[in-house]
């Protein structure tokens, strides 16, 4: 154990973890962090290690937040034949033959809520444009239909409150709690329908696989995530931003989009850090790690592992296609993988097209380790 290790703090991480991460991977690949209780993993290759070992690792620990209030059973909670089946009932619902179905609601639902905001001049762009579209179109999409957009983002910001509340305060755990009392009571109505009335939705075609209650926790466990296409909306945005000639080559060249959205998500991706237990004493990076013992695969950090990526510190959208790690791999690799960049690149295609000048109003910054994102975007237009 190194005194750099032990005086790492939760708090340098929020601020900024990237400065950290750098050291960690010349120094201490994988490093105790007492400050978090895991061995912090931060190579890409390591990393990657430890999300496809599926003899060594393993998301099931019903220690963690995410089975404390979202429920054991949900997919993330599952494995082998188990996860399999329940990810094998919906998997064709997120195939990249739909890309066009989704690129073509993202744009609508982004024209009609700019619509609202053109003759403001100003706004800000995480509570008035990149919530209620990408909630809005995911949601509706998912089948989520019981609760208007804006309820399903408050539902996955109190439950986004209590799973990163590490100090388990009873405060900043109750709009979770809240948020799970009226999930189990929307949500649980319209499972209750569904099973008598089954249909080609998400939630039917879960239910039919898990049952009720399974189906249910990994319902709470997606909307928790439903944040995440919005704060890769302003990460992404915040990039093009303070990289003028970058946004200069995307405004030139529209079909860049989507480029920008891929190394906004290897750049500073919205997901900073997974968990995982060894299920087994398992040597990583040359270091043994016991069984039973948490283990934190820092994507943020692989994704700026110059080993694999060149001058990886830098935003640039003409890097060739990488493989960055940011939504998952291997079997837990995400199911909206291909869903999310298509539902975020439309979003800002529509902002860059409506907005010639698009200027951030403070000088606003990113925050957190586990989830990188802003709470806000203010930006001006006019």
């Amino acid at each position: 154990m190194s005194t750099f290790t032990d005086a790492i703090t939760v708090e340098e991480l929020e601020f900024d973890p990237y400065p950290v991460y750098a050291r960690l991977r010349q120094e201490e690949p994988v490093a105790w962090v007492p400050a978090l209780g895991s061995w912090f993993v931060t190579t890409w290759h390591e990393v990657r290690r430890s999300m496809s070992d599926l003899e060594s690792f393993t998301t099931v620990n019903p220690a963690t937040p995410l089975a404390r209030y979202c429920g054991p059973g949900n997919i993330l909670g599952r494995e082998g034949d188990a996860h399999s089946q329940l990810k094998e009932s919906v998997d064709d619902l997120f195939a990249p033959v739909h890309a066009a179905q989704w690129a073509a609601l993202a744009e609508s639902a982004a024209r009609e809520q700019f619509d609202s905001l053109v003759e403001l001049g100003s706004a800000d762009l995480m509570a008035t444009y990149f919530k209620p579209v990408c909630v809005g179109v995911i949601g509706r999409y998912l089948g989520l239909t019981p609760a208007e957009a804006s309820t399903v983002t408050r539902w996955s910001e109190g439950l986004i409150a209590a799973l990163t509340n590490a100090g388990q305060d009873s405060a900043a755990a109750r709009p979770g709690w809240q948020a799970l009392a009226e999930i189990d009571a929307a949500l649980g109505a319209q499972l209750d329908r569904l099973g008598r009335c089954p249909d080609s939705s998400v939630p039917s075609r879960l239910l039919q696989c898990a049952g009720p209650a399974d189906t249910l926790a990994t319902l709470k466990m997606i909307i928790s995530a439903l944040l995440e296409p919005a704060w890769l909306c302003a990460n992404t945005m915040y990039a093009l931003l303070t990289h003028p000639q970058q946004l200069a080559a995307v405004r030139a060249d529209p079909g860049l989009t989507a480029v920008a959205v891929a190394e906004g998500l290897r750049w500073m991706g919205p997901v900073g850090a997974l968990g995982r237990l060894t299920t087994r004493q398992v040597t990583l990076g040359g270091v043994v790690i016991p069984a039973g013992t948490p283990v934190t695969p820092v994507i943020a950090a692989a994704n700026r592992d110059g080993s694999v990526f060149e001058d990886a510190e830098r935003f640039d959208v003409h890097r060739r296609p990488a493989p960055h790690l940011s939504l998952g791999y291997a079997r837990h690799q995400c199911l909206a993988v291909d869903l999310v960049p298509t539902v975020v690149a439309a979003t800002l295609r529509v902002l860059l097209e409506r907005c010639a000048a698009l200027r951030m109003e403070t000088q606003n910054q990113p925050y957190g380790f586990k989830f990188r994102k802003f709470s806000e975007f203010p930006v001006s237009w006019s």
